[in-house]
């Protein structure tokens, strides 16, 4: 089935035609209207002015002179080009004819399918449909049932249809299933063949993960020596077992990323790697690629050394039980974990304040996971918040990236980057507006550093408006993503970012993996271990970057340099296809977890919540519920009186009684209406 959407990037710059129409990418809303992204800002586009484009089309429009400034609107004159194949929908039919109506709100169009092109479907079925005809201004689109998902009242059906929506493969070819089946584990053979793959089983090494993880790509070791610390980040070495080009490689490539669904895993990887040989399962030996780095009593890099390795995972620690260990309320399994774990949260520590005082951004966000009953019904939500625990390990893979991309920009090789770019300034003032309405005494923020930004976070923390502040803050930031180019990390405060630590789960570690071992191999030669320990890089002292005291890989010599043959040319590619693959994950993910929110809270109708307002519009204002449920107030559910809405101060105000509706108010709401597959929660103020 062909993809849904594949229009890229709806904000993404445009041009001016030589017609005088504007060139851009449409993003609709479930509203009817939608909006096309421009250097001069967007441009608003109502519901009659669409013209038969639909959701992540590319299209030319006309600006209306009427119509300028912030207020700016336009019409659409034609598409450009078509971002959708296939729609996913409930069909309906009537009389002879079928009509699917669109499970994404943002297709306004509904699409009308023949009586042959129906292939079996029934009113109240979930389907995939295939376009054969677009919309105009003046015909609906048209289509033909290509697969019928199930039925609206089956259960799971809600994931199922999102798994559709975004294209999302659930199953592997034969070829890569056969491959996978085949792989055996041998470390013993590795260590054999590879003269540059070090025996480091003898250390204590653990891996720190969510309880209910499943797969393992990093694990973690200490150790003191010599008055340094040696901080071991150990990744599962993917890249030994999957060769470029491979069966399994091509199927990675085409998912470039796990999608973690609220009642699912879709992996990138083949089970039997993923959660198996590639794991690094506790009290196995596994293949990594590990990065010793040596910190001094400041967390301040003094050198680093980037090697294959075996290792064997001594201990596997869940998050919750490392930090109930860290605050005296449990137990430590035994003194070398004591040890290990206390030296490993004081060392992150320093990392993290490091990281903040040179303007990284340490957001408190708070992540919602819904327990599900086996037959997959919503049974509570669980909050899971950012801990000294969980800030151990992201702290260790951060640096390991930074160390790994300072490497690789000095080796001066084609490389991977994850850059993040300076945030868009409008959007940034639009935030400053709701900081001015709580009292923060913020200027002009215009071109402001990462710094700033964390300054207001850490005000933030101690007060109630907590967790909106970060969630406006947030959303207000560029999303980071793949180039094959050097630029920095905005949100890290980082002059050269990568993904090296989770090759299990994201395609572009896989790409570091591969690019790393050649440009080690190629320097080191092949089979021979280098040693001696050149002079600190410019700028070693002042972050992560040093050069290597050795080197070398398992898959050196031919078989790196041909995969990285075959990469070079596609890095540009690969990198816009990852980051477009990550960006429809993670709309899946979000929206797996809002269907079973929804779920949830339909067994709550009529009951009375508290909550905050986080966002206002002109005609009411969304509430967010402790346990991150958001639903809606409509005005015309409040008391007798006329709102009007002042969108700078974000206020919906009574024009008679002068009391409304503020973002960040404390409200008490009664759930009303709960509509799981619309993911609508409709309100009323008590």
């Amino acid at each position: 089935m062909g993809r849904q959407r594949r229009g890229g990037n709806a904000k993404r710059a445009v041009r001016r035609t030589d017609s005088g129409l504007i060139a851009g990418r449409l993003s609709m809303t479930r509203h009817g209207y939608g909006f096309v992204g421009a250097s001069e800002g967007d441009y608003y586009v109502g519901a009659r002015d669409i013209g038969g484009a639909m959701h992540g089309d590319a299209v030319l429009i006309r600006p209306d002179a009427k119509c300028q400034g912030a207020s700016r609107s336009a019409r659409v004159m034609r598409v450009a080009e078509r971002a959708n194949t296939h729609i996913v929908g409930r069909f309906e039919q009537l009389g002879t004819v079928g009509i699917v109506v669109p499970a994404d709100k943002r297709f306004c169009a509904e699409v009308f399918i023949s009586e042959q092109g129906a292939s079996g479907a029934k009113s109240g079925d979930y389907v995939v449909a295939r376009l054969t005809g677009f919309p105009t201004r003046h015909s609906p689109a048209q289509g033909s049932v290509e697969e019928v998902i199930g039925r609206e009242d089956d259960p799971g059906i809600g994931v199922e249809v999102i798994i559709r929506e975004h294209g999302l493969e659930t199953g592997f070819s034969a070829d890569a299933l056969a491959q996978a089946a085949g792989i055996e584990l041998d470390v013993t053979a590795a260590l054999d063949s590879d003269p540059t793959r070090r025996d480091i089983r003898d250390r204590f090494v653990f891996t720190i993960d969510p309880v209910d993880a499943r797969d393992f790509d990093d694990a973690v070791s200490i150790e003191h020596i010599d008055g340094l610390t040696r901080l071991g980040v150990h990744i599962a070495d993917v890249g030994h077992y999957v060769p470029w080009g491979s069966a399994i490689d091509v199927e990675a490539r085409c998912r470039a990323t796990s999608v973690y669904l609220v009642d699912r895993v879709l992996p990138m990887l083949p089970e039997k790697l993923s959660n198996d040989i590639c794991s690094l399962n506790p009290g196995s030996d596994r293949l990594t690629f590990s990065a010793d780095i040596w910190l001094d009593k400041h967390g301040v890099v003094q050198r680093y050394e980037l090697y294959s390795a075996a290792i064997r995972s001594n201990a596997r620690f869940a998050y919750e039980d490392v930090q109930a260990m860290l605050e005296g309320r449990a137990a430590f399994p035994d003194a070398q974990a004591e040890q290990a774990l206390r030296s490993f949260a004081r060392v992150a520590a320093r990392l993290g304040a490091r990281r903040v005082a040179r303007g990284g951004l340490d957001f408190e966000t708070v992540e919602a996971k819904v327990r599900l009953a086996d037959d997959g019904a919503p049974l509570e939500v669980i909050l899971r918040e950012r801990t000294q625990a969980t800030a151990m390990i992201e702290e260790a893979m951060i640096l390991a990236n930074e160390v790994v991309a300072a490497h690789m920009r000095d080796a001066a090789v084609p490389m991977l980057y994850r850059i993040h770019e300076d945030p868009d300034s409008d959007a940034l003032e639009r935030v400053a507006a709701v900081l001015k309405e709580f009292g923060y005494l913020v200027k002009d923020v215009r071109n402001t550093s990462s710094a700033t930004l964390q300054r207001i976070i850490a005000y933030a923390h101690d007060r109630p408006e907590k967790r909106l502040i970060n969630a406006l803050l947030l959303r207000a930031l560029k999303r980071a993503r793949y180039v094959d180019y050097l630029a920095r990390h905005f949100g890290l405060a980082s002059a050269a970012y990568t993904h090296f630590t989770s090759p299990i789960r994201r395609y572009p570690d896989l790409i570091v993996h591969r690019l790393l071992r050649a440009q080690l191999a190629e320097a080191s030669g092949i089979g021979k271990k280098p040693a001696g320990t050149s002079a600190a890089m410019p700028g070693a002292g002042k972050g992560p970057v040093g050069m290597p005291k050795g080197g070398g890989g398992g898959a050196v010599g031919a078989e790196a340099a041909l995969a990285v043959a075959g990469m070079v040319p596609e890095l540009s590619a690969l990198a816009a296809h990852s980051s477009a693959m990550e960006r429809e994950a993670a709309l899946a993910e979000e929206e797996s977890v809002r269907l079973k929110l929804c779920e949830l809270m339909v067994g709550h109708v009529g009951e009375v919540f508290d909550g905050v307002v986080t966002g206002v519009v002109g005609f009411g204002f969304f509430v967010q519920l402790e346990n991150t449920v958001e639903g809606f107030v409509h005005t015309r559910s409040l008391p007798d009186d006329y709102y009007t809405h002042d969108a700078k101060r974000f206020f919906l105000r009574g024009e008679e009684t002068g009391k409304g509706f503020r973002l960040g108010q404390p409200v008490r709401v009664r759930i009303e209406n709960v509509v799981p597959s619309d993911a609508r929660i409709d309100m009323r103020v008590v």
